[in-house]
């Protein structure tokens, strides 16, 4: 009878260590998912930071006149002489930069109900999806600072 309480107890205590490992084996899996997804995130808006400020950088680069053809709040198209590794010094030719955002519908497979494209026209011709944002806002000041 001593017996098959032992054998009883080991097997109980036996499901519960394999309970454990395996609850902490989930949590650890779950854990790291959400750091690779974290990371993915922060080096895709690192990413997207760089090509925005390398852009705005250069507006009205190489242009005579009105560099900014249109902005609002969250859209903005204007000209400069595009750099690229072909031109590192642009090719002398005005370009059109356009950024704008679509709508949430279009990112209707994200896990966030907010996500919203953020689009790149070089010369109207060529729409680029750079990424994922939930807010685009622009804000200008004129020549005073104001």
């Amino acid at each position: 009878m001593q017996y098959l309480i032992d054998q009883i107890g080991a097997i109980v205590i036996a499901s519960f260590l394999v309970l454990m490992v395996t609850t902490s084996n989930l949590r650890t899996n779950e854990f790291s998912s959400e750091i690779l997804y974290s990371t993915l995130t922060q080096n895709e808006a690192n990413e997207l930071n760089n090509i925005i400020s390398k852009d705005f950088n250069k507006i009205g680069y190489g242009i005579t006149g009105e560099a900014i053809k249109s902005a609002d709040s969250n859209c903005i198209q204007f000209k400069t002489d595009y750099i690229s590794p072909l031109y590192p010094e642009g090719d002398g030719i005005a370009d059109e930069i356009h950024y704008y955002v679509g709508s949430v519908s279009e990112m209707s497979e994200t896990q966030n109900p907010n996500d919203m494209p953020l689009y790149r026209d070089l010369n109207n011709n060529k729409r680029i999806l750079l990424g994922r944002v939930t807010k685009f806002n622009l804000a200008f000041f004129d020549k005073m600072g104001e």
